[in-house]
C-alpha cells in the first residue's frame, strides 16, 4: 500500500489516449489528402465532380508503400515534437508552434517526393501549397477538437455517484472543484470521516458515518467512485484502509495529490481534468474500451437484424403455447450496481416471481443465487428456449443500449445480490455484465457459485480483447451441447 500511495500523477492520469489516436489518424489523412492534391490534381478534380471515379481508381502497390512510409514518417515527426503530448503543450500558441515545426519537417519529405517525380514546373509553389494547406487543416481540426472538448463534452458528461472521505476544509474545496469538472457530473452521495462527526450534514450533503461504515455502503449502494480528502500525515492508516476497501469491492478510488503546501516552489499541473488527483482504476480505461463498445454495438445490430425472423418465430410460439406476455423484464444490477431492466423471452409462467418465495427450500445451488434444475414454473417451450439459450436473445437490445456487453459476468437479480455477505463479491460489478462469459463456456449452471465468482474475477483481472473473442467463439459450441444448461 505504501507503494500505491507513492504513485506519481503521470502514471495515474492518462492523456486522453483516444483523442490522441484520433488526432494522429486525422493528421495522416489530411497530409495524405494534401499530397494527393499535389501529385494527382486531375484525379482529385475528377473525384470531386464524379464520386464514382474513386471506385475506378487503381492504386499501384508502390504508391501504397510510399504513402504508408510517409504516414509513418509524418506521425513520428509530429509525435517527437510533442504535438500529441498534453504535458508539453501549455497553451494554444505553443500547440500552433509545434504544428508549424512538425509540418515544416514533413514538408521536407514532400519536397523529396515531388523532386523524385521530376515535375517540369517549379516545386516551390506546390511545396508552399502543401505546407499552408496541411498546417491550416491540422490547426482547424485541433480547434474543432478543443471546442468539442470544452463545450460539447460537458453537456454529455456521465453521472458518477461519489462518496468523499473526510469532512475538513480539503473536502469542502474538493466538492467545489468537482462541480467544475468537464469530464464527469459528480453526484456526491455524502461524506464519511475517520472519526465520528456531530453534525448530520456537511457542505450540503449528508454525513453517512465513519470509515467503518464504508464497507456496508459499498456493498449496498450504487457507488461509482470514492474520493479521499484526508491529510496523509495524520490519517495514513485510514487512507490505506479506504483504498483496500475500494480495491476489494472494485470501486474506483482517488486521493488528492497536492498534499504538500509550499510557498516558493512552482507547481505545474499535469494534463487532464483530474490532474490534482491520483486515480486508481479497477479496470482498463483506454482505447480498448472504445473498441469493445464498438464491437458490442456492431454485434448487437447485426445479431438483431439476422436473428429477427427467428425471434419472431419464438415470439409466436410463446404466445401460442402459454398465456402472458412474450417478453420478460427483470431489474438487474449492472456496472457499479446501476439498475437496469434486463429483457428475455418469457420461459416461465406469468406469476413465476411470486411463486419463488414458496420454492426457496428447493434451491439446489450453494451461495446466494437461486436455481432449481427441474423448476416447475418453466413452460414446455421455455424449457427448450433455456436449453438452447434462445431466451437470452432479447438482451441484444440491452447491449445496444449500453447496459450490457456481449461478453462479461452475467447480470444478477436483486434478490441474489441482496444476499451477498462478502465485499469481494461486489467487485464483479466493476465491469458491464455480459450475454456470455467464462461461466457460460465452463460448465454454465453446473458450475458452483464459488467457481462462478472465481471465473468472473479472473475475467475482470485478465480481460483482453483476445479473451472476449475466444469466449465468443466457445459460446456457440457450449450452447449447442447444452452443457450445464437448465
Amino acid at each position: 500500500m505504501k507503494q500505491q500511495l507513492a504513485t506519481s500523477r503521470s502514471a495515474a492520469v492518462s492523456y486522453k489516449p483516444v483523442l490522441g489516436v484520433c488526432m494522429k489518424l486525422t493528421d495522416v489523412g489530411l497530409l495524405t489528402l494534401c499530397l494527393c492534391a499535389l501529385t494527382m490534381p486531375s484525379g482529385l478534380s475528377n473525384a470531386l465532380h464524379h464520386p464514382a471515379y474513386i471506385l475506378a481508381l487503381r492504386v499501384p502497390v508502390k504508391g501504397l508503400l510510399v504513402l504508408s512510409l510517409c504516414a509513418l514518417f509524418w506521425t513520428s515527426v509530429l509525435h517527437s515534437i510533442g504535438a500529441y503530448d498534453g504535458r508539453r503543450i501549455t497553451n494554444g500558441s505553443n500547440l500552433l508552434l509545434r504544428l508549424y515545426t512538425g509540418i515544416g519537417i514533413c514538408s521536407v519529405m514532400t519536397l523529396i517526393m515531388l523532386h523524385l517525380r521530376n515535375l517540369d514546373s517549379s516545386i516551390i509553389t506546390p511545396l508552399l501549397s502543401f505546407f499552408v494547406g496541411s498546417y491550416m487543416l491540422a490547426a482547424l481540426s485541433r480547434g474543432l477538437a478543443l471546442c468539442s472538448d470544452r463545450y460539447v463534452r460537458p453537456m454529455l458528461r456521465e453521472t458518477r455517484r461519489t462518496i468523499i472521505v473526510g469532512t475538513g476544509e480539503r473536502s469542502r474545496e474538493l466538492s467545489a472543484r468537482l462541480s467544475l469538472d468537464r469530464q464527469y457530473w459528480y453526484d456526491v452521495v455524502g461524506y464519511v470521516d475517520s472519526v465520528p462527526v456531530a453534525e448530520s450534514t456537511f457542505a450540503g450533503r449528508p454525513i453517512l458515518g465513519t470509515i467503518s461504515d464504508l464497507q456496508d455502503l459499498l456493498m449496498r449502494e450504487h457507488i461509482d467512485e470514492v474520493l479521499i480528502a484526508l491529510p496523509v500525515r495524520s490519517c495514513y492508516e485510514d487512507i490505506c484502509e479506504v483504498l483496500q476497501l475500494c480495491e476489494a469491492s472494485g470501486v474506483r478510488s482517488q486521493y488528492l495529490s497536492d498534499q504538500f503546501a509550499t510557498s516558493v516552489t512552482k507547481r505545474r499541473q499535469s494534463q487532464g481534468d483530474n490532474a490534482e488527483r491520483v486515480v486508481f482504476h479497477m479496470v482498463h480505461s483506454d482505447l480498448r474500451q472504445i473498441i469493445k463498445r464498438s464491437f458490442d454495438v456492431a454485434g448487437a445490430l447485426i445479431g438483431l437484424l439476422l436473428l429477427s425472423p427467428l425471434m419472431l418465430l419464438i415470439a409466436g410460439l410463446i404466445k401460442a403455447t402459454s398465456p402472458g406476455p412474450v417478453f420478460f423484464s427483470q431489474v438487474r444490477y449492472g456496472l457499479n450496481k446501476r439498475r437496469f431492466p434486463m429483457f428475455k423471452f418469457r420461459s416461465m409462467v406469468p406469476d413465476a416471481e411470486q411463486q419463488q418465495a414458496g420454492l426457496e427450500h428447493l434451491n439446489e445451488t450453494g451461495g446466494p443465487v437461486f436455481k432449481i434444475k427441474e423448476d416447475p414454473r418453466i413452460t414446455p417451450i421455455g424449457r427448450l428456449l433455456r436449453k438452447t439459450s434462445l431466451d437470452e436473445l432479447p438482451q441484444l437490445w440491452n447491449v445496444l443500449r449500453g447496459e450490457m456487453s456481449l461478453v462479461g459476468p452475467r447480470p444478477l437479480p436483486m434478490r441474489d445480490v441482496s444476499n451477498f455477505a462478502e465485499l469481494s463479491l461486489v467487485r464483479r460489478f466493476s465491469v458491464k455484465p455480459g450475454m456470455t462469459g467464462l461461466w457460460q463456456v465452463s460448465g454454465r449452471s453446473s458450475t458452483s457459485f464459488d467457481g462462478w465468482i472465481k471465473l468472473d474475477l479472473y475475467y475482470i483481472d485478465h480481460w483482453s480483447l483476445l479473451m472476449d473473442a475466444r469466449i465468443l467463439m466457445r459460446t456457440l459450441p457450449a450452447v449447442l451441447r447444452g452443457s450445464g444448461a437448465s
